[in-house]
């Protein structure tokens, strides 16, 4: 029984150990946004943009989630597409502070939203049949 202890305890150190390297990856990967700023990538080129900063209009529109029921959202915030100017693109990755990320799509762009909420900044694309895109607390905007 002492033994079967033992491997009990070796195993416990060992995933707690594991868990610790982890978590260090992860946080250390994880996708920095300056306070109260965006980050957008266009063609290797990085500019971050002030949110209080960004014209807002109005955003009204249903989102749907994933089991099927449809919720109304109401607010301020802009269409992408302005905020990535008048660029190239095939897609736009959007990317969240925990590493989330959604991607949209030339033809999607019109329908996709940023919306603003408490200096917060979140992904909508109207349309979709599942909000996976519903994508909150963006850091970060790639333009390929």
């Amino acid at each position: 029984m002492n033994k079967m202890k033992r491997l009990l305890f070796a195993v416990i150190i060992l995933l707690a150990s594991l868990t610790a390297i982890f978590s260090a990856i992860h946080l250390s990967c994880r996708t920095v946004r300056p306070e109260g700023q965006i980050v957008i990538s266009i063609q290797g080129r990085e500019e971050a943009k002030k949110i209080s900063s960004l014209e807002l209009t109005a955003v009204s529109g249903d989102i749907i989630n994933g089991k099927g029921e449809s919720r109304h959202i109401d607010g301020e915030g802009l269409r992408l597409s302005d905020i990535i100017g008048r660029s190239d693109f095939s897609e736009i990755e959007v990317i969240a502070d925990d590493e989330y990320r959604a991607r949209v799509s030339a033809d999607e762009i019109e329908k996709a939203w940023l919306l603003i909420e408490d200096r917060d900044v979140r992904l909508l694309v109207f349309g979709d049949r599942n909000a996976r895109r519903d994508v909150k607390h963006v850091a970060r905007i790639e333009v390929k």
